[in-house]
């Protein structure tokens, strides 16, 4: 019998996050502004997980003509008498709850990212942990803390308040009816990761835990990450081209290692956000658009200045292909309230969200003239599944015999096959001699 949490992802889950597009300061009318986008445009496609990313409870000087935080990191942070993070008053006056409030209403599910530990404010302040009669500076790790988020400290499990202060938070978090939390800085901790779940279950409220970054995921902590429901495997995606590396790299790794163990049924691996739009919206670029080289508080908050999505179309079907035949979570990160008509056609297209949410990660058949040909099966049917043939060069690349062998041993090529993005039919013998374009993707629906 499945336990409740079990029960929670029984597919990727979809939905948007809020950091590619408002980086860390998000507030409260752009939060319902995408709210009420994402509800009547992306829900109907699945989309469910609405969530902000970290700075919530920051206090930032704020720029008046455009609502968004100034280029440098908060100066502030606010917490709760027991040491808790709660909303920042200038960027959500009203609190949380009433956006809460309204997701639900909508159907939307909704989600908060926290850093791991407690907070460094809380630890300066020795604030007492709820229901016991220890305080910050007991349960405090002093040495591991987050190198790139000053926010937090580590908590030490090995102290009986470290789990009663994970409890506390999600109390808190559940009484907000919260459906979803990030935790980032933690894939390095297991036993931090076990401390979240183990709050959770006692918090008496289905939450999705998604656990951050990708960077320090390591194979050896499996049995702690699969107490979570979602995994990140790569470092932070963006829209160029090292990230759709990272994305091939983490899919090899990853499809590898799920195919030699048991994977719980309602656990994903999670290549990160989906850049597309806009993105870095919260930070224009500078007057002289000649600058070369980023200051390092600029950087604080994302990668780079406002700016559409660089990827072009062809990038783009790649990624998005990628995403789908690897059952990745879909969480798009561009702003919802612009989408271009290509993006949102790609992100909201049927075959593409069918693939993905088969929820089985595709394997890797082989590779001929650098073309990497990938093979999703269907869970409901054996006789069909998905297709990918991705051209890693830049330059236009044809399909050729010895591609065709690859795919030969592994599905007749008498089948009929939809060519997704090209919205054709053919069979998969005809495929001979057909160019796919520089960094583009023949996605292919198998009959």
């Amino acid at each position: 019998m499945k336990n409740k949490k079990e029960l929670l992802t029984p597919k990727p889950p979809m939905g948007w996050n809020s950091y590619d597009s408002f980086g860390c300061c998000i507030n409260e009318k752009y939060t319902l502004e995408s709210l009420e986008v994402f509800a009547e445009k992306y829900m109907p496609f699945g989309y469910e997980y609405f969530v902000i990313d970290n700075g919530w409870f920051a206090e930032y000087e704020i720029n008046p003509a455009t609502g968004f935080a100034y280029a440098k990191p908060s100066y502030d942070v606010n917490i709760d008498e027991y040491g808790r993070f709660i909303p920042s008053p200038s960027l959500f006056p009203n609190g949380l709850e009433p956006i809460i409030r309204r997701a639900h209403e909508l159907g939307i599910k909704f989600g908060v990212h926290l850093m791991r530990g407690i907070p460094a404010k809380a630890f300066e302040q020795n604030t007492r942990i709820k229901g016991t009669t220890f305080r910050a500076f007991d349960i405090t790790d002093r040495q591991h803390y987050c190198s790139w988020c000053q926010y937090t400290r580590g908590v030490d499990m090995g102290h009986p308040a470290g789990q009663l202060f994970y409890n506390s938070v999600l109390e808190l978090l559940a009484g907000w009816e919260i459906d979803f939390i990030k935790v980032d800085d933690i894939t390095y901790f297991p036993e931090e990761v076990e401390g979240y779940a183990k709050a959770i279950e006692a918090c008496g409220r289905d939450i999705v835990l998604s656990l951050s970054p990708g960077g320090d995921t390591n194979t050896r902590k499996m049995h702690s990450y699969f107490k979570a429901n979602m995994l990140r495997t790569t470092e932070d995606i963006w829209d160029d081209e090292k990230s759709m590396e990272r994305g091939f790299k983490a899919w090899k790794t990853y499809s590898t290692y799920a195919s030699q163990q048991t994977v719980p049924d309602d656990f994903w691996f999670d290549m990160d956000m989906i850049p597309f739009g806009s993105v870095c919206v919260w930070n224009p670029a500078p007057v002289h658009k000649d600058q070369k080289q980023l200051p390092s508080e600029v950087l604080f908050s994302g990668q780079g200045f406002a700016r559409h999505c660089a990827f072009s179309k062809e990038q783009m079907r790649t990624f998005i292909t990628q995403r789908s035949m690897a059952a990745s979570p879909l969480f798009v990160g561009g702003d919802l309230r612009d989408m271009d008509e290509y993006s949102y056609s790609l992100l909201t297209h049927r075959d593409m969200i069918a693939c993905n949410q088969n929820g089985l990660m595709g394997v890797l058949l082989g590779n001929h003239d650098n073309i990497d040909v990938w093979y999703t099966p269907s869970r409901e049917n054996n006789k069909s599944g998905w297709l990918g043939l991705f051209n890693l060069e830049h330059a236009d690349n044809r399909v050729t015999s010895r591609i065709l062998d690859i795919v030969g041993k592994h599905v007749s090529l008498d089948k009929r096959v939809k060519l997704i993005w090209q919205d054709k039919e053919t069979r998969l013998s005809e495929l001979d001699g057909l160019t796919i374009k520089g960094n583009d993707v023949l996605f292919l629906s198998i009959r």
